[in-house]
This record gives structure tokens, sequence and C-alpha cells, in this order.
């Protein structure tokens, strides 16, 4: 049975964990018999999404369970499965004609796979069977967990929206991160992998994208929270990994916020700057609202309920209109998420 360990940053617990995943599903009474085992190495199995597996304070901890849950499951499979022929056949020798014999890069592999499939296929589960048999997770076996948790929590329909590798992309990539607490080097390669393969880039190119936002390559964005010596990079990553926004309504109205950046001074208040697009004129006049909450998920304050929006695009603009708004209503090291929503003037 094939397994990963993987190391991520507990928000809440401010550590780091080792989450010990296995390959394929088990079976009731296999998994209960694991979770026993992973309570003698003083670890539990947590069902939280991002995490889905067995999870160890240490290391160590990890590759003892590991090896003793693989002594375990040989035990179990021998017990249960039935005897194999003494020798196989001619057939069972062969491989399928139309699975690689080796394996194929995973951009490579997602390429081929959306130009047979079409652009919605990133946003479907069964395309992580499919590159499973282009044996696509070969060099990066965690990409499998981490794909899968892209396309559950719909950040494969929202790059699908965006429909390009840009700043926005990379937030995006970045919100993704600091919500599962992925790391971010293995996080960025599948966005860019998913980029490559939609045909967004022509020639494949893994390293660090320069952006407004740069995204840090040493630790998570947010992992050890706020801290006052972050720098000012830092802290507009940081407050961008807290922000909530409303994909949904951008579609509808034909809107988007773009090159989003904040700021936070020596009194903690948080400024920010962004542009304002709209694709089509004579479509809708709509109204770019905004919610803060705490770290304790209460809410502190609503610019719809002041009627106070943070921008507008009027029903005959079109392009980009430039937006300046102060956050400060809530202290930075107190902010928990920024959440930004679209509506139009006749809903209010």
């Amino acid at each position: 049975m094939d397994y990963t360990i993987t190391l991520q940053y507990h928000d809440k617990k401010r550590c780091y964990i080792y989450v010990v995943r296995l390959a394929d599903r088990v079976d009731k009474e296999d998994f209960e018999s694991l979770s026993d085992l992973a309570k003698k190495h003083k670890g539990y199995y947590s069902s939280f999404r991002g995490v889905n597996g067995f999870v160890f304070k240490t290391e160590e901890k990890a590759e003892e369970f590991a090896q003793d849950m693989m002594a375990v499951m040989d035990v179990l499979q021998e017990s249960s499965a039935p005897k194999a022929p003494s020798k196989p056949t001619e057939v069972e020798e062969e491989a399928p004609l139309n699975q690689p014999v080796s394996g194929m890069e995973l951009h490579k592999a997602l390429r081929t796979v959306i130009q047979t499939e079409g652009d919605t296929i990133i946003t479907q589960p069964r395309l992580i069977n499919i590159l499973d048999d282009f044996k696509a997770y070969a060099e990066m076996p965690s990409a499998k967990y981490i794909l899968r948790a892209i396309i559950a929590d719909g950040f494969a329909h929202k790059l699908l929206v965006i429909g390009t590798w840009n700043n926005e992309a990379v937030n995006l990539a970045s919100r993704f991160i600091a919500t599962t607490g992925f790391m971010p080097d293995a996080v960025e390669t599948i966005f860019k992998s998913l980029s490559y393969g939609l045909g967004w880039q022509k020639k494949w190119e893994n390293s660090t994208v320069t952006t407004t936002q740069p995204t840090p390559q040493s630790k998570p964005l947010v992992s050890s929270g706020w801290t006052k010596n972050m720098s000012e990079e830092e802290m507009d990553v940081y407050i961008l990994s807290l922000v909530d926004y409303d994909e949904e309504g951008a579609q509808k109205y034909k809107v988007s916020v773009e090159n989003l950046h904040f700021i936070v001074d020596e009194d903690e208040d948080i400024f920010c700057s962004c542009e304002l697009r709209k694709k089509y004129r004579k479509e809708y006049a709509v109204n770019l609202f905004f919610a803060l909450y705490d770290n304790k998920g209460r809410l502190r304050y609503s610019s719809e309920q002041q009627e106070r929006c943070v921008g507008y695009i009027e029903a005959n603009d079109r392009g980009s209109k430039p937006v300046t708004c102060y956050f400060m209503e809530v202290k930075a090291s107190c902010l928990g998420k920024i959440k930004l929503y679209w509506k139009s003037p006749d809903f209010y």
C-alpha cells in the first residue's frame, strides 16, 4: 500500500504537523485498526478538509506509524485476499495498450487530457483518476491529494473563471495555501501545471512568478500569523490570504477586482488599493462592498450596512477604475477575514 508523509502548518495550533495519507481507501475494519495504531504513536486521524490523514507532531512518529501501518496492512491483506495463480498468464503480463508504461510529467499529462476532454475537465473529480492512469504523480505523490482539494474546494472552477495566468491567478493559489496549509512550492507547481495544461503558458516554466503580490518561497504564507516584524511584501501577502472574494458575483456582473494591494501603518490600520474592471457596457451598474471579521469569526463591520461601498461601476462603464479605501474598523492583528462581494444597486 502506498502512502505519503506531508509537512503542513496547523493554523489554529500555530505549529507544523506531519500528515500520513494512504493512496487508496480502506474498509471500515481496517480503518479502525489503523486509527488504534495511530493512537499508540500519539497521533490521530483528521477528516478536516485539506488534511484528511493521520496527524503526528513529529516526523519520527509519522515514520514509525507508517512502517507499522505497512506491516499491519500486509497481514490484513494476506488474510483476506484470494490466492493468486502460481504463474500469471501471458495476457496478464501485458500492460494495457492505452496506459503509459512510464510516468508522464504532470503539466504534460494535464495538457494532453485537457486537449482531449476540454477545459472543464479540471473541475471534475474524475481528472484525478485519469492523471493516475498517466502516472503523473510519480515525481510528486502529494500532487494527487492537493489537486483533489483544489477541485473539491472550487478553486479549479475559480481558476477557469479567471481565464489566464496573471496576478489574480497567483493570488488564488495564495488563498488556497492559506486555507489548506499545503506546502507553497507544491501548490504553485500544480496551479502552474493547470495553467500550462489550459494553454495559458506556451512554454513550461516552474520558476517563481514575480507579481505585485509576491509569494514567499521559504515558508507558508501565514506560518506564524500576525507579526509586527513582517516586511511590506509579507504583510501584503498575509492580508491577501484573508480575502474571501465573490467570484460568482464577478462572473454574473462581468466585473473583476485586479491589482489588489494592502498596506498596514504603525497603528495597524489597513489601507487597500485596487482596480475595478468591467468587461462590457450597458450590462449592470454594480457596487463592491466589504465585510470585516475578527480572528474569532465575528462580523465587526459591514460597508453595506453603513451604505458605503468600496467602489462602483456604472452600467455604461468599461475598462478599469482605480479605487482606494481604508479598513480602519478592525486592527490588522485582530483581523480574521475580509469579504469582498458585488451587488447591484437594485438589491439594497
